[in-house]
């Protein structure tokens, strides 16, 4: 779920459910507040957001609020070998 501000046009909350590779919905909904932004080269970045406890799809109050300092951009894009699966990873598939 986007929530965007209409006085600003940017995002401010995002809803997300997560079912720990269960095919059932759930309709517990964990969200985040996007508190504050900043322009980094041009680009605008969240800079502060906010977890919240919830309650189905109520928000409740705040409870982890993470900080980005000291953001900075690459110039170059990493190569394909940084995305590649570690040596010694155990790789599980979903069946079915």
């Amino acid at each position: 779920y986007l929530h965007f501000d209409p006085e600003t046009n940017r995002m401010a909350w995002l809803g997300y459910t997560f079912t720990f590779g269960s095919d059932e919905k759930s309709d517990d909904v964990n969200w985040i507040r996007y508190n504050e932004w900043t322009r980094v080269e041009g680009l605008l970045l969240p800079k502060l957001i906010t977890w919240h406890n919830s309650e189905g799809r109520k928000v409740k109050e705040p409870k982890n609020p993470v900080n980005f300092d000291n953001i900075s951009l690459e110039k170059t894009s990493k190569p394909d070998s940084f995305y590649s699966v570690p040596k010694n990873a155990k790789v599980v598939l979903k069946q079915g």
